[in-house]
């Protein structure tokens, strides 16, 4: 089970994440709205910390912004967390090298319409040349949205058919922590599980020993 780590903002949270042997590491880049923003400079400091496989998470950014944050980040993973668009993806994914990930919102407790519009967004993804896609709870809405961080889990159900359904390479994150990870794995039998304010001691600042904890109980499930 391969673990990220997200939401990394300083020095010393790269290193616990390191330490901790996390897959993966992310930071929130240019997302003014997120307690976890940092810029695509700050972002390559961190990255460079550690051996952890580098995610730049973007929210719906400014056309030509990517290839910016992705030279200035040296990311080796581009997550789409924001509103973009298969159409949008198709057209910019060529200007990148790396892989990318595109997250998908679900509810928390997912009915038929909403699983069969999600089918139909996954497939459109996958086919707009997405490599993962990444399974949240999105919280609010307008410009006071939550893209991720919210603490809530989507229907791990739905989530676990929606993979089957789909055949895509699915990360899993909302509401998981050290306690209820293991669980989420073994429903959902995810790529991978993705944390951010799950292992938090506040905002933008990690709990060492919960992201250990976390990271155990992951590969555990």
């Amino acid at each position: 089970m391969k673990v990220k780590i997200c939401g990394i903002t300083n020095l010393e949270d790269a290193l616990v994440v390191r330490d901790a042997g996390a897959d993966y590491v992310g930071c929130v880049i240019d997302c003014p709205r997120s307690p976890r923003s940092v810029s695509a400079r700050q972002a390559r400091v961190l990255f460079d910390v550690g051996a952890a496989v580098p995610v730049a998470v973007v929210v719906s950014p400014p056309a030509g912004d990517l290839e910016r944050i992705e030279s200035t980040s040296r990311c080796a993973v581009v997550q789409l967390s924001g509103d973009e668009t298969p159409g949008w993806i198709q057209e910019h994914r060529r200007l990148l090298g790396s892989e990318v990930w595109k997250t998908v919102h679900l509810s928390g407790q997912v009915g038929a319409q909403e699983f069969a519009e999600a089918v139909a967004q996954v497939e459109a993804y996958l086919s707009a040349g997405v490599n993962r896609v990444l399974l949240d709870r999105s919280k609010g809405a307008g410009g006071s949205k939550q893209y991720g961080g919210t603490g809530e889990s989507p229907d791990w159900e739905a989530c676990a058919r929606l993979r089957q359904a789909t055949g895509a390479s699915v990360v899993l994150a909302g509401g998981l922590g050290p306690e209820t990870v293991a669980e989420a794995v073994r429903l959902v039998r995810p790529y991978a599980v993705d944390v951010s304010s799950g292992v938090e001691a506040s905002p933008g600042r990690k709990n060492a020993a919960a992201v250990e904890r976390f990271i155990a109980a992951a590969r555990d499930g």
